[in-house]
């Protein structure tokens, strides 16, 4: 059994913010974002550590928006299925 000091920061992550939030988000969530603000430390022997965390921030804002754009346009078709499929009132 690994002890607590060996244990991954994501793992420790999850399991501290599960207790503070009581399951206010899920564990997907807060994984994603524990992942995230953990991303953003550079490696102590990265060469060019501004490059990667600029590299890190970039494609997150990209996949963020991306997720965003997707989640707009299937509501968008969502809402005008129901429209055309409700009986028109007038």
């Amino acid at each position: 059994m690994a002890s607590k000091r060996n244990q991954p920061m994501p793992v420790a992550c999850i399991v501290s913010f599960q207790r503070a939030l009581r399951g206010a988000v899920t564990r997907c969530t807060v994984s994603t974002v524990c992942a995230i603000v953990l991303s953003l430390f550079p490696a102590e022997d990265d060469a060019n550590p501004g490059a990667t965390l600029a590299k890190i921030l970039v494609m997150t804002l990209v996949l963020l928006g991306a997720g965003i754009a997707i989640y707009v346009h299937s509501d968008r078709a969502l809402r005008a299925a129901n429209l055309a499929r409700s009986p028109s009132t007038g």
